[in-house]
């Protein structure tokens, strides 16, 4: 009679134990490193379209002055991968602003608020400071997001 080669029960039982360890210590560090990259990619898109705000206000461009300013003007869409919603207003003698409400897997930072804002400064004034504690300098953009630190990055200076 032939001897059958198999696997034991105890065997694949330990094969199991070793892939759910596996599993249960590369999850959290996975969902961690997607919501840092949706984060991130929210911070992208707002970032890019701070650069061509900055040269409307600069210019300036009459429908600043309108109140006409549009999402399309700054480069944005309504909606994109990484916000379910955007808002922009922008002035030349006032603080502008760029908001996203986020998407994310991450309950934590869903529907969370990423706002850039273009911080005026009155003639003659050097630096402001935000309700944070940072100080910034006249024309500049910074940005806040009340989500998670460890998800913030260059955000909440």
């Amino acid at each position: 009679m032939k001897k059958q080669q198999a696997f034991t029960l105890i065997e694949l039982m330990v094969v199991v134990a070793i892939i759910g360890g596996i599993i249960a210590i590369a999850l959290p560090a996975y969902r961690n490193y997607m919501t840092t990259a949706e984060v991130q990619g929210a911070f992208s898109e707002l970032s890019a379209a701070t650069l061509t705000a900055e040269m409307l206000i600069s210019e300036p461009d009459p429908k600043i002055a309108a109140g006409t300013i549009t999402l399309a003007d700054v480069g944005l869409n309504a909606t994109t991968k990484n916000c379910s919603s955007m808002a922009v207003s922008l002035a030349v003698a006032a603080d502008s602003t760029i908001i996203c409400t986020m998407i994310s897997h991450d309950p934590a930072v869903n529907g969370s608020i990423m706002v850039w804002t273009r911080h005026y400064l009155a003639p003659g004034a050097s630096t402001g400071t935000t309700a944070n504690g940072y100080v910034y300098k006249a024309n500049e953009w910074t940005c806040f997001a009340n989500i998670p630190a460890q998800y913030r990055g260059k955000c909440n200076q």
